[in-house]
């Protein structure tokens, strides 16, 4: 998988939003044409620490994307308005959501959106 310019600027902000915040670690991820996978974990804060909340994070990373991918010339460029998130509480979870990010690309073919498809 290749990215386009826009994914491009996607990858390049997703790793900016963990060097922005030492309290976040990033694990498995992909950009695909049409959507991005991300595993990410979040220390818990310490005493004195302001909240950490996910929505806040996962909204800067959004907006540095849309606001970048625009002022390049793709007016077009719009997220899905909410993002999925799934607390992982074990090992085999995340495995397993390893596993569907990794093998994601290989599903792009057969995706329904695919422009490919009919």
């Amino acid at each position: 998988m290749v990215p386009s310019p826009a994914g491009q600027i996607v990858e390049e902000e997703w790793a900016e939003t963990a060097r922005r915040r030492s309290y976040l670690h990033l694990d498995a991820w992909v950009v695909m044409p049409n959507h991005f996978h991300g595993i990410l974990f979040i220390d818990p804060p310490r005493l004195g620490d302001r909240g950490r909340p996910l929505g806040s994070i996962i909204g800067h990373f959004k907006g540095a994307c849309t606001s970048r991918i625009c002022a390049g010339g793709r007016r077009d460029f719009a997220w899905q308005d909410r993002f999925f998130d799934q607390i992982i509480r074990d090992e085999e979870t995340l495995i397993r959501f390893r596993k569907y990010i990794f093998e994601n690309p290989l599903r792009w073919e057969k995706d329904k959106h695919h422009p490919g498809r009919t």
